[in-house]
């Protein structure tokens, strides 16, 4: 049976959503659900997420999604989930990547405190990376911040990717009010000018600050609080190794041709050795996060027997299970 054109809700379960199996609901958020489902042709599992009705009945979200979606299918790369289908007709729109088995950086951090040497340094090499496949395709993914990275065996996968903006955008040109997270938002988003590949750097120097500190980048508040620290370059790095604190400095740039590019950020990780010792900011607990969790390098999760047969055979890539 397909999906039925209510929203589901609570704990029910759709049996397919076009011709994917559904298994188990594995996240759900502002912009929907999300399924863990099979692929009955290709025996593999896939991350399904389903749109909320109030994108279906706005054209303007869907025109945006169906555009994204065909954009977010030029990327390819070992650090971004694969789109592999999506039917942005249907009466809930629905998005279709691979699963990728691990937790996002925010319950990484959360649950183990900051990444520390060689996780940081893969964490920061691996988003750089990211970024730079997803320029090369003159694309943006404009959403960037923990909740949309996963880690898998390892390495940071980047979620979400084109979907966040083109249901919001829509919102966004309707209401003319904020979308996104604040902590990860660049000036420009705050003061409404173009957007460009240098607004993901901004948000891969919040997202690094985020990883190797535990905490938000600008720190707690209210909107205008955080907005200010931000215009404003008041970037939390106490406890960051300092190797890495000028390139996150540059990323944060208000203005965006201070900021490298991708490109650069690729080069400039890959010289960073953050194994190394570093000496901690006055005033920081050594070894610890805010809340006092020992940190610790980010283990590898442990992957069910269902999310095997990666991208390409590899370990670890099963599909993308992307959060709502």
């Amino acid at each position: 049976m397909a999906m039925s054109a209510g929203f589901p809700t609570g704990e029910e379960l759709p049996e397919r959503i076009g011709h994917y199996v559904i298994r188990r609901r594995i996240g759900a958020g502002g912009m929907g659900v999300v399924y863990q489902a099979e692929d009955p042709r290709t025996e593999q599992f896939v991350a399904v997420k389903v749109l909320k009705p109030e994108v279906a009945g706005d054209h303007i979200a869907r025109a945006r999604l169906a555009r994204e979606v065909e954009t977010m299918r030029r990327v390819q790369s070992p650090n971004v989930a694969e789109v592999i289908d999506a039917d942005t007709q249907a009466e809930l729109p629905w998005v279709v990547t691979e699963y990728i088995p691990g937790p996002t950086l925010d319950a990484t951090v959360t649950d183990h405190g900051p990444l520390r040497g060689r996780a940081l340094t893969r964490f920061v090499t691996g988003m750089a990376r990211a970024i730079k496949d997803i320029h090369a395709v003159e694309v943006i993914h404009r959403d960037l911040k923990p909740g949309n990275v996963i880690i898998s065996n390892g390495e940071p996968i980047v979620i979400d990717f084109g979907i966040a903006h083109a249901v919001d955008g829509a919102k966004l040109t309707q209401t003319g009010t904020f979308v996104g997270t604040p902590s990860y938002l660049s000036p420009e988003v705050i003061e409404g000018t173009d957007l460009g590949p240098a607004t993901d750097v901004h948000a891969w120097g919040g997202t690094v600050a985020f990883a190797s500190t535990g905490r938000p980048p600008y720190g707690a508040g209210s909107f205008e609080v955080i907005f200010f620290r931000i215009l404003n370059g008041e970037i939390d790095m106490d406890g960051m190794h300092e190797a890495l604190r000028p390139l996150v400095n540059r990323a944060v740039s208000r203005d965006m041709s201070a900021r490298p590019s991708a490109a650069e950020l690729v080069v400039e990780t890959g010289r960073l050795n953050l194994d190394l010792p570093w000496t901690e900011t006055p005033g920081t607990p050594p070894s610890t996060g805010e809340t006092g969790k020992h940190t610790m390098q980010a283990p590898a999760p442990t992957q069910s027997p269902a999310a095997s047969g990666g991208r390409g055979g590899g370990p670890g890539r099963g599909g993308a299970a992307a959060v709502a």
